[in-house]
């Protein structure tokens, strides 16, 4: 949704924590609450100055963390991480 500067409704939990700000590119509502869900969805369908605004935070921010490149970081990082557990681990040498 970012990467097409649309604002994102997402459950306040795993990895979400980590991609949303919460009334900068997003909103995040309380899982299994649809109430907050709705809520929070009828916001953005009536603000559209605030929809725009969280559409261009989030592509911003979308351009500039989530590249192949830091992708391909993120990858090779794990990998080594896991090659050095191992090496190191109870069954090392």
């Amino acid at each position: 949704a970012m990467y097409v500067a649309r604002p994102v409704v997402a459950a306040r939990a795993g990895g979400n924590l980590e991609l949303i700000r919460d009334g900068w590119n997003g909103f995040f509502y309380t899982p299994g609450d649809s109430w907050e869900l709705a809520q929070k969805l009828r916001v953005l369908h009536e603000d559209q100055a605030l929809r725009h605004q969280m559409g261009h935070n989030g592509a911003r921010w979308a351009a500039q963390h989530c590249t192949e490149a830091r992708y391909a970081d993120r990858v090779l990082a794990a990998v080594r991480s896991a090659r050095r557990h191992h090496e190191d681990g109870p069954h090392a040498g």
